[in-house]
């Protein structure tokens, strides 16, 4: 998955399909949900040939049971993992922290069907699948950027999952993203601990469609928003909390007149400026209808959903400093290892990420390791160890 964040602020959406892609309608969702788009694939993806002969990865996926061939838990087909461990970018003798030990044997064996079909080694073929990973990855993200009016030079990618610092430096490099940071908090498990962090919230969304050249149109949006806000406000103090400690944020979903598809506005909370605020709504619409898709028109415009959003800001656990005495660069560094990456096998320096001091920088090319991912920096890369731990990784 990925989502683009603008301004630290997540885009929230009610429109959601899963499934969806250029080939499917996908099946709608109805719920607000955080404005992402998915990708099947994953470490557990599995390589296969298509009935033209061209080699892909996913969306088919061997998943944690009985997961890649390696695993040695009864998967028959090769995987995106698979690849990663004879290309040597995974420490078969590290995987989630030395608990699974990986089958790299079995790995070749399942990679060795397709690299006899093109007729190359077993390390192109691994190459091959990682790149086109790679570039699936990529274009995930060129797709909520790109394809939206954003330039990814503008922002940072935050990568975290499994495999998703294992693509990072990749993506980053096509897409020229300055910067990315894989969070202290361990990759495999940042996921789980977002949403322990998360506040409460509730949304409230009503259908009620207005034109805003309507007469009364104002004093119908107005009431309309109010009414949702004093319903959430009732809500959270059913939870027990009070009316100040409650963030409230309007929205509207809108469109031209005749359009079927609708966009996200945010609306002033206060009303100071009661006169001008449909002057400030029609202009937020037509300058993010343009910049989603190039273009305006000069038609009616109306709002289809209105939606109040109530936010109670929660206390958030503290991130600890590393302490730079518990750190240490000699127990940091492992054994270098053979990876073959750009169609050739070149020598890399591991590090253990859990032992690097506080504001050391590592040159690219170079692994990172740590129990549950395995970080990657390319060669025009170099990584640096911020105060909390993260790894920073910027460009030489």
């Amino acid at each position: 998955k990925g989502s683009l964040i603008k301004d630290l602020t997540p885009k929230v959406i009610t429109d959601y399909y899963i499934e969806r892609d250029r080939f499917n309608p996908g099946y709608p969702v109805k719920v607000p949900v955080i404005d992402s788009m998915e990708l099947g694939l994953g470490g557990t993806s599995i390589a296969w040939i298509d009935e033209i002969g061209n080699l892909d990865v996913g969306p088919e996926a061997a998943g944690a049971d009985p997961g890649p061939m390696c695993y040695n838990r009864g998967g028959i087909k090769p995987t995106l993992t698979d690849a990663y461990l004879v290309a040597g970018l995974i420490n078969e003798q590290y995987f989630l922290g030395g608990h699974l030990r990986l089958r790299k044997d079995l790995a070749k064996e399942g990679l060795k069907k397709l690299s006899d079909y093109y007729r190359i080694s077993i390390e192109e073929i691994a190459d091959a699948i990682i790149r086109i990973a790679n570039s699936k990855a990529a274009y995930l993200l060129r797709a909520i950027s790109v394809q939206r009016g954003y330039d990814p030079r503008d922002f940072v990618l935050i990568t975290y999952g499994g495999s998703g610092p294992m693509f990072a430096p990749f993506i980053a490099s096509e897409l020229r993203i300055p910067e990315i940071i894989v969070p202290s908090i361990p990759a495999g498990v940042f996921t789980a601990w977002g949403m322990i962090t998360m506040d409460v919230r509730r949304d409230i969304i009503r259908t009620k469609v207005i034109r805003l050249d309507r007469e009364n149109a104002l004093s119908e949006i107005v009431d309309t928003h109010i009414e949702l806000e004093n319903e959430i406000l009732r809500q959270l103090a059913e939870e027990g909390f009070s009316k100040d400690q409650v963030v409230i944020l309007r929205y509207a979903d809108m469109r031209y007149y005749g359009q079927e598809h609708t966009i996200k506005v945010q609306i002033p909370v206060t009303y100071s400026e009661t006169k001008d605020l449909l002057k400030i709504i029609e202009s937020r619409f037509h300058e993010q209808h343009e910049k989603e898709y190039t273009f305006r028109l000069d038609s009616p415009v109306e709002i289809v959903n209105f939606h109040v959003t109530g936010i109670v800001v929660l206390t958030k656990p503290q991130l600890r400093k590393i302490n730079p005495k518990e750190r240490d660069i000699f127990k940091a560094k492992k054994p270098s290892r053979e990876v073959f990456i750009d169609r050739q096998w070149i020598q890399i320096e591991v590090y253990e990420k859990d032992f690097l001091p506080p504001h050391y920088e590592i040159q690219g090319p170079v692994i990172i390791e740590e129990p549950t991912s395995t970080i990657v920096v390319g060669k025009d890369q170099i990584a640096k160890v911020d105060e909390y731990g993260n790894i920073i990784i910027g460009w030489k």
